[in-house]
């Protein structure tokens, strides 16, 4: 109940143009995608929301934490585990809103 679903894009560079209308907390970002991959997507925007990694390839988790992921999901991802990486995130953005205040 604490996330809204704003969009879904299919490729790295529809997320890149569609983050430059919409503003974003968190992500939900596939490491393998056409043309641009997750981490090439992570390099080319100015502003990062956090990243919670879902991939079925464990070999990226080390590189996802270099990009300051929330977390990194293994598909196939089950509720409990989601459910834990939503709260992470949620916990981290409730950090940040009384750091600013």
């Amino acid at each position: 109940p604490s996330l809204n679903l704003i969009a879904e894009y299919s490729s790295a560079l529809e997320t890149k143009n569609g983050l430059n209308t919409h503003q974003v907390d968190l992500i939900f970002l596939d490491i393998e995608m056409p043309v641009l991959n997750g981490f090439e997507l992570l390099d080319v925007l100015n502003k990062k929301p956090q990243i919670i990694f879902v991939t079925g390839k464990t070999e990226y988790a080390f590189k996802a934490f270099n990009y300051d992921a929330t977390d990194y999901l293994h598909k196939p991802i089950t509720r409990e585990r989601f459910n834990a990486s939503v709260e992470k995130a949620l916990e981290h953005h409730r950090l940040l809103m009384n750091q600013n205040e």
